[in-house]
């Protein structure tokens, strides 16, 4: 308790003894005859006398009534002697006879400083660590019986205040721990000091008995020094210090350090800066016992992406640097990561494909993020196809993409349909919700670009399809109706003749359903909604996220694996199976204004997922 407030406390108290208790009328006083007591003039009067009803002696404030008050005591405390009359004493005593023993058994000296040279000369040996602290002196018994209630009941309160709170009874008050002070809520901690969770300290969503034949994947968007300057907008609520590199640095290698401790077998990171890959990260996991690799993107950027797999487990066969620029239909300079390597399983050796990839941010334009993970897929299948042999597959990174949106129906479904929703609205990333219709979205440049087919053979389908599809209840191809309004949107082909022409065709389609060759699914939940009831791109309080900033809060980092869909049927083809996922520290960092953080050194959190081959 402050010192402030047990002041105010006790000049309450004074002010309650003096109204109430001093004015009590003296029991002594009681007269013989049972009128009650006696006035101040040592007459009987009515004010004095008892209640009709309790027979008990009223009790009356002073100056009330017609009669005059009886007389104020004098509520000073009566001392032995005055303080500095004690201390002036002792000084000169000190000076004629040297120290003398007080009531701690130790030496007095003088508390004032032109002692203290000749002290430390004269008495070194006595100098005690601490100056002794000097009790109050005591209050004489009082022959009055009022004040003798008023004194112990001083003194109860006082020792009730000095049991209750801690503060010893001198008169110097040492500091105590909080564990003391039970009815207060303060600390010793600054006043703003806030909880940001642990970036540490996560555990596993399922239990599972660990052992050399399972592998472990993280994937971890950085926040790159040189993204985090050139857009400050995202981060007007974070404090200066959570946002400068050097401190962020430290605190991102301390969390890979610490999930893994070394032991992940693969971490793909996105927003990498070259200079910082070079001399802070790729060192480090080279002390770890990692190599890495490392592909910064096209043009005047400084960032790129890193996979970093680990000596002792992992041989790497092929790795190939995917620049998604070479295709002219992507105009953006953003690169991925495809490796085919050898991971030691218990006494086997089995091989994966891991694929990570950092894709545009502009929600606007959809197509293009569609367009760069068909070209990531389409790498990583040659790999696959060059070893003839269907090997698993991981793939991860940061998509930018809602989980609900078209973009990563793309990626998680056989077929989807491209046109029913402006380009816009594809990846989720937009305010509000689309008006569902039939859209060109590029469909013919997309499909030249990847020489799906001739431009008069992509020209006829997309017209055909795109007039049937206005009447269909579902964009799904399982979801064309033949009932007679479809029948007559048809003009050109009859309806068998457009469901044959808008069929997928692996790898590549024509018209707006495109597909692509694996089968894939989330290592974590994604079932939950990304947007609130009005359409922002925000995950509700309670859902989880993995990316937060003053613009978003949602789901933008994925961790895929599957295999391809042609061997779906193969018994003997080898697949994955899902282990366990380190959990998010979501409701640690929902409470915050955004990310980073003094503990959490990036607006993104880390994704670690545990698989096995079955």
């Amino acid at each position: 308790m402050h010192k402030a407030s047990l002041q105010t406390k006790g000049f309450a108290l004074h002010l309650f003894f003096r109204r109430y208790l001093v004015t009590r009328p003296n029991m002594s006083q009681q007269s013989s005859s049972g009128h009650g007591p006696r006035g101040p003039d040592g007459q009987h009067h009515s004010r004095y006398r008892p209640h009709a009803a309790t027979g008990q002696p009223p009790y009356t404030r002073v100056g009330t009534g017609p009669y005059p008050a009886p007389p104020q005591p004098n509520l000073q405390p009566q001392l032995e002697q005055p303080v500095l009359l004690q201390q002036h004493e002792r000084d000169l005593r000190f000076q004629q006879q040297g120290p003398q023993p007080t009531h701690h058994g130790g030496p007095y000296y003088p508390q004032h400083t032109h002692h203290q040279a000749s002290q430390q000369q004269q008495y070194p040996q006595h100098r005690p660590q601490h100056r002794p602290q000097h009790q109050h002196p005591q209050r004489q018994p009082s022959s009055q019986p009022w004040q003798q209630y008023m004194q112990q009941q001083a003194r109860q309160s006082y020792h009730s205040l000095s049991r209750d709170y801690g503060y010893p009874q001198h008169q110097q008050r040492a500091p105590l721990p909080v564990s003391s002070r039970p009815h207060t809520h303060r600390t010793n901690a600054p006043h703003n000091k806030r909880h940001y969770g642990s970036a540490t300290h996560r555990v596993w969503d399922r239990k599972f008995q660990d052992s050399e034949a399972t592998f472990t994947v993280m994937s971890y968007n950085l926040l790159a020094k040189s993204l985090a300057h050139a857009n400050p907008h995202l981060y007007p609520n974070c404090e200066p210090k959570a946002l400068e590199w050097r401190h962020r640095s430290q605190r991102l290698l301390t969390e890979l350090e610490a999930l893994g401790s070394h032991t992940y077998d693969f971490y793909c990171l996105q927003e990498v800066d070259s200079d910082d890959f070079e001399q802070l990260f790729s060192p480090k996991f080279t002390k770890w016992g990692y190599t890495g690799f490392y592909k910064k993107r096209n043009g005047n950027k400084q960032d790129g992406c890193a996979l970093f797999y680990r000596q002792q487990r992992v041989k790497a066969l092929s790795l190939h640097a995917v620049n998604y620029n070479e295709n002219k239909f992507i105009d953006r300079d953003n690169v991925g990561i495809v490796g085919l390597f050898e991971i030691q399983q218990g006494n086997e050796t089995k091989r994966i494909c891991i694929a990570t990839t950092h894709i545009l941010f502009s929600p606007a334009r959809g197509m293009i993020k569609i367009a760069q993970l068909r070209m990531l897929l389409e790498n990583a299948k040659q790999l696959i196809d060059r070893e003839e042999a269907n090997t698993p597959i991981i793939v991860c990174g940061d998509m930018n993409s809602l989980p609900q949106s078209t973009v990563l129906e793309y990626l998680t479904t056989e077929n989807v349909n491209v046109s029913i929703m402006p380009e816009t609205f594809l990846s989720g990333q937009t305010k509000g919700f689309p008006r569902i219709g039939s859209w060109d979205n590029k469909i013919g440049a997309f499909h030249e670009a990847f020489h799906d087919g001739d431009s008069s053979m992509i020209s006829a389908c997309k017209t055909t399809v795109v007039k049937s599809i206005i009447s269909m209840d579902t964009p799904r191809l399982d979801g064309i109706s033949e009932s007679a309004d479809s029948i007559r949107s048809v003009e050109a082909l009859s309806i068998v003749e457009t469901i044959n022409a808008i069929r997928p065709v692996e790898g590549s389609s024509v018209g707006p359903i495109i597909s692509q060759p694996f089968l894939l699914k989330s290592a974590y939940d994604i079932s939950a909604p990304s947007r609130d009831s009005r359409g922002n791109n925000r995950a509700r309080f309670g859902q989880p996220f993995t990316s937060y900033h003053a613009h978003c809060r949602q789901i933008c980092d994925y961790i895929f694996y599957g295999h391809l869909r042609s061997a779906a049927h193969s018994p003997n083809a080898p697949k994955l199976e899902l282990v366990a996922c380190l959990e998010l520290p979501c409701k640690e960092v929902e409470r915050e204004s955004g990310l980073p953080t003094p503990i959490f050194g990036s607006d993104h959190l880390s994704l670690v997922s545990k698989f096995r081959f079955v």
